[in-house]
């Protein structure tokens, strides 16, 4: 019996190391990310230095290989990210196998999105060929700049909340010159088409729009809201469409187009697509999936259109959701595998809870403890 104590003990030794030593290399990677996000990201002045160097080499369209995790929007929210760090890559990207794909909507909503861009672009910029970045439609300064209206809910509004206004204005600026240099779309295993929002309308004469259609966007590209001379009409709906379009719902499919495109819920130029628009996009580009960002959904995955549409959301916050969960997608090979995990604050309250629970019954049980001692003191 002694032996076998000792060995649980020296097992429980080990594990407590291992345990130790996860979390040890977790907090250098942090350190290490946001050390280079301050050294040398944030002092972009005019891209392509550094991580716009990096942005700038690379197609509008990634090509890229599983196994891939690929996240959806996080809106600001560092403790969902940090989750998926503590859990998928404890001992950092660098030694995870796979590369990591995000799909856009870095900022915005959460209050972190400062913090969030200097993790995910010091790691862009210490992982090249392995972290890759996607444009979501908040990654527009039209957008994430409109705090006469969204107020500290929009990047800017939390920036001059935060700072100065030239320092404010500075890190606005910077960051925006980075996003208009972020690709618009990826393909995984080429039979995977990766995208924020959704599937573009084919141009003319074409029954279905091809994906190597989306190389010709320039970088950098500045989506403007306005009509502006200088930009190509047939781009400019190309990027609005793969930035904000959504699947039709049901309700929606029967006023589609003749291509299964119809007028979206976003405002003025958001499309939807239908069924009949997944498949022949899915058909022409000899595609299997189409994996995208831009709705929240309260398990942080969900399936639509046959099958063939998923949408991935990665903050379980900030949405209207009560008890939603984040989650990623992994694709290895011909599987992709649902990820989810719950709202990190609910289940810290919720453990709180329980521990002041597991109080009090300890507190009734002393209480109980303590009166039957004085019950029998009285009868001795």
């Amino acid at each position: 019996m002694s032996r076998l104590t000792t060995v649980i003990k020296k097992l429980l030794s080990v594990s407590a190391l291992l345990l130790f030593l996860i979390r040890f290399f977790l907090l250098l990677d942090l350190c290490h990310s946001f050390y280079v996000s301050v050294t040398r990201c944030v002092s972009i002045n005019n891209p392509p230095s550094c991580l716009g160097n990096i942005l700038s080499s690379e197609s509008r369209l990634l090509r890229l290989r599983s196994p891939a995790y690929v996240f959806g929007d996080f809106h600001g929210n560092m403790a969902d990210l940090l989750t998926f760090a503590r859990t998928m890559w404890p001992l950092g990207m660098h030694l995870t196998p796979g590369t990591f794909l995000f799909l856009g909507d870095y900022v915005d909503r959460g209050m972190f999105g400062l913090e969030l861009l200097a993790y995910i672009f010091a790691q862009k910029i210490m992982l090249p060929e392995k972290v890759f970045l996607l444009r979501g439609n908040h990654e527009v300064k039209a957008v994430n700049g409109f705090d006469k209206y969204y107020g500290t809910s929009c990047f800017l509004g939390q920036l001059r909340a935060r700072f100065s206004e030239d320092i404010a204005m500075e890190i606005w600026t910077r960051a925006n010159k980075v996003f208009d240099y972020l690709p618009m779309a990826a393909t995984i295993d080429d039979v995977i088409f990766c995208v924020h929002g959704g599937i573009p309308r084919p141009l003319q004469g074409e029954q279905a729009a091809s994906i190597n259609s989306i190389d010709l966007i320039p970088s950098p590209f500045e989506l403007t809201p306005t009509p502006n001379p200088q930009e190509n009409p047939e781009l400019k709906q190309l990027v609005t469409d793969l930035l904000w379009s959504d699947p039709a719902q049901n309700r929606q499919e029967a006023f589609l187009d003749q291509n299964g495109f119809g007028m979206g819920e976003r405002g003025p130029g958001a499309v939807c697509y239908g069924q009949k628009a997944v498949e022949e996009f899915i058909r022409a580009n000899g595609l299997s999936h189409i994996l995208r960002a831009h709705e929240p959904t309260a398990n942080g995955v969900s399936v639509r259109k046959g099958a063939k549409v998923i949408t991935i959301f990665s903050t379980s916050r900030d949405h209207n959701y009560e008890n939603a969960f984040c989650g990623c997608i992994l694709v290895d090979g011909e599987n992709i595998i649902a990820i989810n995990h719950p709202d990190v604050n609910a289940e810290q309250q919720q453990q709180q809870q329980q521990q002041q629970q597991q109080q009090q019954q300890q507190q009734q049980q002393q209480q109980q403890q303590q009166q039957q001692q004085q019950q029998q003191q009285v009868l001795l």
